[in-house]
């Protein structure tokens, strides 16, 4: 018995290599979030939250991420616990990617701390980041789809007693299960890693029956996972968002739906990191840097063999290849309307941090001495970008916030002159209605100059530093308790061009706005041009 629990130990524990791996990785990704966990900014969602005390997850199918939610805030009503949830994420991605590498079998630290910060510090990952909640069930759930891989691979190359192997297989399918119910996009990390571990074994033993045959026990597990949720995800989700983002195409239109999906996936990568951009020439270096050495290492494991194997493994290998570069958005790809945000590229860091991983363990058996030293000299680069790109990150949110808080307290505060000149009650029963119109110009005010350059370079920012002038629902004075109104049906919108033109003074006039009063108790807040 003891025996039995020292091997299975064995497989989970982290020898010191490992563990200082973890650490390294850990520490210098927390210093190139620094800036971010500095901001220390609320995101849209987040509000929300803290101002009703729950999750609610569950309506988007994620009943377990509101579990572990209240578990570490010990009850509801939820508080702003900032930044403890985001460090939590930190560790275990830097858990995660410590457990891939022990399944890749990277041995060289250098390239191992390299790999593991490319993973954490991903552009795509910031935005998970900057949702305090959401952050730490999203890290469990990356944790969790790598486990049940690591489980799968298990079963498939050590387990040989056949009550282990249904123990662990169960095990392995429970934890796929578990990851998306705390958030779906993360089974893509399980894809990712097995497909790339099937690459690494093809490469080595260049045998095409047993790869494509353990291909099928992976994809059956995730088949199985899909199939298991599916009844927890009609019970949960509701709301007309979820419902509207959760829909599948016909099954005349599913293959449709699917190329057109991974096609908008890769024009959204290719427009969100720029054109030109020097990130973006690093991750295309990296992707042929991968399909070069599936290539080479494959030729060269078949030289002895017959021509039709070599055929078969290459062609093998150009599949799982192309698998690899549908992921970005798994498995959001099947769906008929997919939200296309930065958090569900999560196929994105998946496929960048653990194809490092993949060209390490290459590195470890390829015949050229000098691969290493031209390996760890590219992965230093895209580690600097990335760190670029994150400590920009946190300042550009600083800056935001800190602009559209001055914004926001001069504009109620000229609410309040408003009110005590104009005699309007502010009761709390009957406090003055509050409107935004034209609010299409506020896109114009809301970005700060000091983040002007910034968003030249960085064309994700756009997306994932998302301002708090929201046209539709003015997150930053919702404390507040102002009583906003809806634009289109009120009566004093122009009906005909849709906007509101004054037909009176403004009652305040400020060099970035005017405040109107309509119908003797709605306050029309138009920003200027």
């Amino acid at each position: 018995m003891f025996t039995k629990n020292r091997k299975i130990f064995k497989l989970i524990s982290l020898d010191k290599k490992y563990q200082k791996a973890f650490l390294f990785i850990f520490f210098i990704s927390l210093v190139c979030l620094s800036s971010l966990l500095q901001a220390n900014q609320l995101y849209m969602d987040d509000l929300y939250r803290v101002m009703e005390g729950n999750t609610h997850w569950e309506y988007n199918g994620r009943p377990i991420a509101s579990l572990l939610t209240i578990l570490l805030q010990l009850g509801i009503p939820l508080t702003d616990i900032s930044p403890l949830p985001q460090i939590i994420c930190f560790v275990l991605y830097s858990l995660s990617v410590v457990y891939l590498a022990k399944i890749f079998k990277v041995n060289d630290l250098v390239l191992l701390i390299l790999s593991g910060i490319i993973f954490v510090i991903n552009p795509y990952n910031l935005s998970i980041y900057s949702f305090t909640f959401d952050s730490f069930p999203i890290g469990f759930g990356i944790l969790s789809s790598i486990l049940a891989f690591y489980l799968i691979t298990i079963l498939i190359e050590i387990t040989d007693n056949i009550t282990k192997k249904i123990f662990t297989f169960l095990f392995g399918l429970l934890l796929l299960i578990i990851s998306l119910c705390l958030y779906q996009q993360t089974c893509s990390f399980y894809l990712v890693s097995f497909i790339f571990y099937l690459l690494v074994k093809l490469c080595q033993e260049a045998n095409s029956r047993k790869s494509f045959d353990n291909f099928l026990i992976y994809l059956t597990v995730l088949l199985l996972s899909f199939i298991a949720y599916i009844p927890i995800k009609n019970h949960y989700v509701a709301g007309e968002y979820s419902l509207t983002h959760s829909q599948l195409p016909s099954v005349t239109q599913i293959t449709a739906t699917i190329i057109q999906n991974i096609i908008k996936s890769w024009q959204e990568v290719r427009l969100s990191l720029g054109d030109n951009s020097i990130i973006l020439f690093l991750i295309i270096g990296l992707l042929i840097l991968i399909a070069v050495n599936i290539v080479v290492q494959i030729l060269r494991n078949n030289l002895n063999k017959k021509n039709a194997d070599l055929i078969t493994c290459l062609l093998l290998g150009v599949f799982y290849y192309i698998i690899l570069l549908c992921s970005f958005i798994f498995p959001s790809m099947i769906l008929a309307s997919p939200p296309f945000s930065a958090r569900i590229f999560t196929g994105f860091t998946a496929l960048v941090g653990i194809g490092c991983l993949f060209l390490a363990c290459c590195s470890s058996f390829s015949k050229f001495s000098w691969f290493k030293y031209v390996l760890i000299f590219y992965l230093s680069l895209i580690v600097l970008s990335f760190a670029n790109i994150s400590l920009t990150y946190g300042n550009v949110i600083y800056h935001q916030n800190f602009h559209e808080q001055r914004i926001g307290t001069l504009i109620i505060a000229d609410i309040e002159e408003a009110i005590s000149t104009l005699s309007i009650s502010s009761s709390q029963a009957d406090r003055p209605k509050i409107s935004f119109a034209n609010s299409e110009k506020i896109r114009n005010l809301r970005r700060s100059i000091l983040n002007k350059k910034a968003f030249e370079k960085y064309p994700i920012l756009y997306s994932i530093a998302s301002p708090y002038f929201d046209t539709d629902t003015f997150q930053i004075f919702k404390s507040f308790s102002l009583n906003f109104e809806a634009q289109k049906s009120q009566n004093f919108i122009d009906k005909n061009k849709g906007y509101y033109i004054p037909k009176n003074e403004p009652i305040i006039n400020r060099q970035l706005y005017n405040i109107y009063l309509e119908n003797g108790d709605t306050l029309v807040i138009v920003f200027k041009e």
